[in-house]
Parts: structure tokens; sequence; C-alpha cells
């Protein structure tokens, strides 16, 4: 019994010592050192080995060689984890969070403009993902958001492939943080889903195969709740996710509307029961590609901005298996101008006409 013992520790003892090997499948720059060696496409590493990061930009696809599991990697993601390599990453996000009143495992991207007090923004991207497939977009989309709200005047938090419990421990500390401040909003971009007909939003360790798995989720009507308990003049809610059912058996087949904050806007990146879809060959989603075009057009309401980005959405799907269609829900009652700039009249000369300079 003795021996035995002794042979199952030292199995276990060998099983926590055999490391998982990746395989690199495509990269936007040349090479990056890993575990002292440059690598380049199709160099394989362990998990273990540490990687060097040169550029501000830099993401790798690899490909587990065993469970053929892809992931995608990068500074960014690396850097708001603090963490060197993928071994790191995976008992990051194994690892159960705490509520315990510490902070949030997020970035802050100070404001460019002096609104910071007044503006204040949670974005979260989620790509990698434990069992669901992995998305291509969310993080790079999400550092987008970010920097354009940034420049906007917000103050933005920013979270990368986030579990439930940061999801959750992040939205109460925000919207304690963003109590006074006249704008507030969200942005999510990740895996989501229609659960008994209503939003769901998955952290990175969650999936959903019935009914239940919901509780493993972020309820989408929690997260309204949660921005109404700031006192903002202006609350706006932007999803880039799917809201299809999945293709297991539910207990309800109604898709309920989900109601927008109080002086606010909810906008969704589809339409009730459909697919939102991933970036192509290194691009945003289409969503968040249109979000990034119109958020900062000078001197435009809201309602326009959303407007062009239903618009933008559904043209840029237009050759894609199904389109795309954006559709929001809109309480405000007041006008909102995220991008107001002043406009200087000048003569011209030549065409004895008036020239607005924005």
């Amino acid at each position: 019994m003795k021996k035995l013992f002794i042979l199952l520790f030292a199995f276990l003892c060998s099983v926590q010592l055999i490391a998982d090997n990746y395989r690199i499948a495509s990269m936007n720059v040349q090479s990056v050192v890993i575990g002292g060696k440059k690598c380049t496409v199709g160099s394989v590493f362990s998990d273990k080995d540490v990687i060097v990061w040169t550029k501000a930009n830099e993401e790798i696809w690899v490909i587990n060689t065993d469970s053929r599991k892809k992931l995608l990697i990068s500074r960014s993601l690396f850097e708001s984890k603090k963490i060197k390599n993928i071994k790191e990453f995976y008992v990051k996000i194994n690892t159960p969070g705490t509520m315990s009143g510490g902070e949030p495992d997020w970035t802050l991207i100070s404001a460019q403009q002096g609104f910071g007090e007044k503006r204040k923004a949670l974005v979260i991207g989620n790509s990698n993902y434990v069992i669901e497939n992995t998305l291509r977009a969310p993080i790079s989309d999400a550092i987008k958001v970010a920097n354009k709200l940034s420049a906007l005047g917000f103050d933005v938090y920013l979270m990368l492939d986030s579990r439930k419990s940061d999801m959750d421990q992040a939205t109460r500390i925000f919207t304690d943080r963003a109590s006074e401040a006249e704008i507030v909003m969200f942005y999510y971009i990740g895996h989501g889903q229609q659960i008994a007909g209503e939003t769901y939003l998955l952290p990175v360790e969650s999936s959903v195969r019935r009914e239940s798995d919901k509780y493993y989720c972020m309820y989408g009507p929690q997260i309204v709740a949660r921005i109404n308990e700031t006192n903002a003049q202006t609350k706006l809610i932007f999803l880039d996710a799917c809201r299809s059912e999945g293709n297991y058996q539910m207990g309800a087949t109604q898709l309920f509307s989900m109601e927008a904050p109080v002086n606010g806007i909810v906008m969704f990146s589809t339409k009730q029961g459909d697919f939102a879809f991933d970036g192509y060959n290194d691009d945003s989603t289409p969503f968040t590609k249109a979000f990034c075009n119109n958020i900062g057009l000078e001197n435009t309401r809201i309602e326009i901005v959303l407007s062009n980005i239903v618009h933008d959405v559904t043209k840029l799907t237009s050759n894609y298996i199904e389109k795309q269609i954006p559709n929001y829900n809109n309480s405000l009652t007041h006008e909102v101008t995220l991008n107001k700039v002043s406009i200087s009249i000048q003569h011209n000369v030549d065409r004895n006409e008036i020239i607005e300079n924005s």
C-alpha cells in the first residue's frame, strides 16, 4: 500500500512537471523571443517559456499541439495580467478572484481631455475562452475602444480576458467610482448568449450547454441595474456579442427586450436571436469598427451616431452569410453630444462662400 502511494505521488508530481507545447500559427511581427530563443511562425515552445515582448501591438496566434485549442496572446494581455508565460495565464484565469475589496484586474487609461472626472467608462474584451471558441478581435478591439473614449475625455477602466468574479467585482467598484460622473459608459466585446430569452455575457471560464449554466455568466439586466446606481445624467451601454439561443433545449423560447438604463441607451451589435461576427484578417468586428468610426463625430447627437452605426454594420456585413443588424433601446430625455467643438467661420474670397471649419 505504501509503495502504491509513493508511485501515485510520483506520478502526480510528474504530471505537474509536464508542460503543454504550443506552435505559432501566425503573428503580426517577424519574430519574438520565447524561452531565450528567436521564434517565428511554425516554432514550438513550452507554456512555461517566458515571452519577451518588444513592440506595443505584438500579437501571436498559437495552437496547443495536443488539444489543438487556439490562443491569442499579446503584449497588452500579458501586461494587464502581469504574467510572463502561457502557464501563468491559465493559472490566473482558473484561480477564483476575491471579493475582498482589492483593486480589480484592470488598467486605467486616463482621459486625454479635461473631462476625466465627468466621464467614466468600463471596457471589457474577452478573447481567450477556456472552453468556448477563441475570438480574434475582442482584446485588440477593447484597446481601440478604450483609446477612442480616452480621446473623447473618458477615464477608461480596461479589462482583458476576465473571469466572472472579476467582471462582477469590476462592475461594482466601477459604478461606485462613477457615481458622480455626468456620462457613464459600459462596453463589452466577447461571447454572449440568449438564455431562456434573456441576455448574458460570458466570462472566459464560462460555457453554456444548459440553462443552469447561466449562473456562471453575467446577467445583462444586472449590468443595467448597476449602471443605474450611478447618478450620471447619461448612461450608455454597448454590447458587441452574439444573442443566439444556442443548440440546446431551453425552458423558454421568448426573447425578452433588455431595457435601457434610466436616461440612457443600451445598444446591441445584433438583433435578438442572431449572431454577431468576429473580426477577420486581423480586423475589428463590424460593430466595433463602426462604433470607433462614428462615436467621435463632431457636433453630432448620439441618436445620429447610433443610426450611423446601424447603417455601417449592415453595409459591412452585406456580403456575409447573413446581414448583421444592430438595434438599441433609448430612454434619453435630453440631448447628448459626446464631441462638441466650436465652429469658426471663414470667408473664402475665391469662391465667395462660407466654409465651416470643425
